[in-house]
């Protein structure tokens, strides 16, 4: 089920890339410098709050520092899916872990420990491992119930509820198509021009 580019999306950042460097008022142009901020701009908007990725995928990532701006003058797509279908892969995989221990998890809070989730996802480090996004997961977790207890929400409505929503972002992942991808990817380059500059599908644009 992993997304591929069509053709027409290669085409598409081709002429994405000349129209930037020569009619946007800004002058930059997509050398290797840029292309390292492209990605690691797509990183951050496929994962900005760090759940998914660890220290060593990006590390992986990083390999395409200085190749996206030659990839992308040739029409290639290929290292915007393959980090594409990783994100979509790895929230697939988690959406279900959750979904299949979630009663348990429920149960199991406890609430008098002290622990805390760091809200400003700009300080935090990328987790160095599996075992650390786990605990990720389960602090958000945690904090999820915690908000729906303080909402006054009976115990034995809480897992159902959580359920709801994460069988909801479950279904709305198999949605994504090969534009979704490219209009992420392609808004990754065209904000680093300025904020205001976007990519618009031809659905969006109409």
């Amino acid at each position: 089920w992993a997304l591929a580019p069509a053709s027409i999306q290669g085409d598409a950042l081709i002429k994405l890339i000349e129209t930037l460097e020569k009619r946007h008022y800004d002058g930059q142009t997509y050398d290797d410098s840029l292309s390292d901020l492209h990605l690691h701009a797509y990183i951050d908007a496929l994962d900005p709050q760090k759940m998914f990725f660890t220290r060593a995928d990006v590390d992986r990532f990083l390999t395409y520092r200085d190749r996206l701006d030659d990839l992308g003058r040739s029409g290639d797509l290929s290292v915007a899916f393959t980090l594409f279908n990783q994100y979509q892969a790895s929230l697939k995989a988690r959406l279900e872990s959750v979904l299949a221990s979630l009663d348990d998890q429920v149960g199991a809070f406890d609430f008098t420990l002290d622990e805390y989730l760091p809200l400003d996802s700009e300080t935090l480090a990328w987790a160095a491992s599996p075992d650390e996004l786990d605990d990720r997961w389960r602090k958000r977790l945690k904090s999820q119930v915690l908000s729906l207890k303080l909402a006054d929400k009976a115990l034995d409505e809480i897992a159902p509820t959580l359920a709801r929503r994460y069988k909801n972002q479950l279904n709305r992942l198999d949605q994504y198509n090969e534009r979704d991808v490219f209009a992420v990817y392609a808004n990754a380059l065209t904000e680093l021009y300025d904020p205001h500059t976007s990519y618009f599908s031809p659905r969006r644009a109409e």
